[in-house]
């Protein structure tokens, strides 16, 4: 055991993409319980965020990470389900939030000195939910 860094940056690794539809079409099957209809606007199954996004937020670690000490540096991602308000909304929405993880295994909790666009980002959130406004 010990203080032993965690291997984050080993977290996760690329499937085919029919493994992956499987995957989805098996949650919505469940396993016996019933489950939610997939084409009720409430239920929300997926979330979509474009590339850009994800470059931004890619870049600004990669940046970040540049002058950051080893134990500060950024290697790996949190997706945590959350609430968000869109732009129109009257209520919150079902989202996902895309938060970097130090070396050492905490969130990154920025602040306005260290994040590139100056108002402490380094954070995805307002993705697309689906089946609901994935395409909106």
């Amino acid at each position: 055991a010990g203080n032993s860094v965690p291997n984050l940056h080993l977290k996760g690794r690329i499937i085919p993409a029919p493994d992956a539809r499987k995957m989805v079409d098996d949650y919505l099957r469940g396993t016996g319980s019933k489950q939610p209809d997939p084409n009720d606007p409430e239920f929300v199954y997926g979330y979509i965020y474009g590339l850009a996004a994800i470059r931004d937020l890619l870049f600004q670690i990669d940046n970040y990470n540049l002058n950051a000490p080893f134990d500060e540096q950024i290697t790996a991602l949190h997706f945590y389900q959350a609430k968000s308000k869109r732009d129109n909304d009257v209520k919150d929405r079902s989202d996902i939030v895309v938060i970097p993880i130090k070396r050492n295994g905490e969130d990154f909790k920025a602040d306005s000195s260290k994040a590139l666009d100056g108002g402490g980002g380094m954070a995805l959130a307002m993705s697309g939910p689906c089946p609901n406004i994935c395409n909106n």
